[in-house]
């Protein structure tokens, strides 16, 4: 199935993709197949005949009752890219373990349900473009394995999966959860790629001094100075943008992420409070690399400021600095809830 993003990019120039970072999303209705035979090569197969089925979902709350491990097959066109583009694949969300394939070269494998992650398709990425990722969700046996003996890691607590059906009777395996559930990106840059933006608050100058520390993981096709930018700007509260610029040299990453370190005051910012104790205020932190032809790269994530810290002497925990009482329950997301509740 070629892709809506290839008929828009029909119309893009080289120049246009060089001058600006650029992220497309890659949903819509992929082509899948049952990949519990490991003879089957789904990467190369023929789709004809495949059913379709929605990305992102689970494929359970997408409308397809399947256990095990599932082909995802995506075609998507490109025009002419600068020699300078770095291009990157974007998986927010897979469950639970997936091997991505592209143009038939095995690029990479990933476990876990609820993490990010990226996989570089510089070298790989044609003008037309075959897109297969195997993903395994296993049925863990109620009787054997789940939930006192699981060894997927799904939900929060011990024996709970984030999925409809409790902890304890044989029917919790019936809802697999498994799919690329979240979304899936192509992400063009040049001459260099953010891939994650890491945040962490100090507290030594106190709750009214924060200062934000920033780790930017990132790749780069060559060395050189450019400056980094990165800003704070209020995402669900009306207050002050903090902004600063500082001036950092690349490394050449030959396959390895590489990391600048800054840090940026936040005078009189806004805490992030729990619900019952305040207002959760979200900052949305940018960053950007600049050289002397314009933006490189840019991400975007959102962070709240707040300082946890656990008692000595099992006394609880407290929250910027006053005493939290913690009280929650697993979580089940909202698409395979409603499925569950619909039924």
């Amino acid at each position: 199935m070629i892709s809506k993003l290839g008929l828009l990019l029909m119309f893009s120039t080289p120049l246009a993709l060089a001058s600006q970072p650029v992220t497309w999303s890659l949903a819509g209705m992929w082509r899948v197949h049952d990949a519990n035979d490991t003879a089957f090569n789904g990467a190369s197969a023929s789709d004809q005949g495949w059913r379709t089925l929605r990305v992102p979902a689970n494929w359970y709350s997408a409308g397809y009752d399947h256990q095990g491990a599932l082909w995802y097959r995506h075609e998507f066109t490109l025009p002419e890219r600068a020699p300078d583009t770095m291009a990157t694949l974007v998986f927010d969300g897979v469950d639970y373990f997936a091997g991505v394939t592209l143009n038939g070269k095995n690029l990479a494998r990933h476990e876990g349900y609820f993490q990010r992650f990226s996989v570089d398709v510089t070298e790989t990425l044609r003008r037309h473009n075959r897109l297969a990722v195997r993903v395994d969700s296993p049925r863990e046996d109620p009787k054997t394995i789940w939930p006192l003996h699981k060894t997927l890691f799904k939900g929060i607590l011990n024996q709970h999966d984030t999925r409809p059906g409790g902890a304890w009777s044989e029917q919790g395996q019936d809802a697999n959860s498994g799919g690329i559930w979240a979304p899936v990106k192509l992400h063009l840059s040049r001459g260099v790629t953010i891939d994650d933006v890491i945040l962490r608050p100090d507290w030594r100058e106190g709750l009214e001094n924060p200062v934000l520390r920033a780790d930017i993981r990132y790749r780069a096709q060559t060395h050189g100075p450019v400056t980094l930018r990165l800003s704070a700007a209020p995402d669900n509260f009306n207050g002050q943008r903090i902004q600063q610029d500082f001036p950092v040299n690349l490394t050449k990453s030959d396959g390895q992420v590489q990391t600048l370190s800054v840090t940026l005051p936040m005078k009189g910012a806004r805490l992030w409070w729990p619900a019952g104790y305040g207002k959760p205020n979200l900052y949305r932190i940018r960053a950007t690399l600049v050289d002397d032809q314009g933006v490189m790269d840019t991400a975007v994530t959102r962070t709240g400021l707040r300082k946890l810290e656990e008692q000595p002497d099992n006394k609880g925990w407290r929250i910027n600095d006053r005493r939290l009482f913690i009280k929650g329950s697993n979580y089940i997301g909202s698409p395979l809830a409603r499925h569950h509740d619909a039924g």
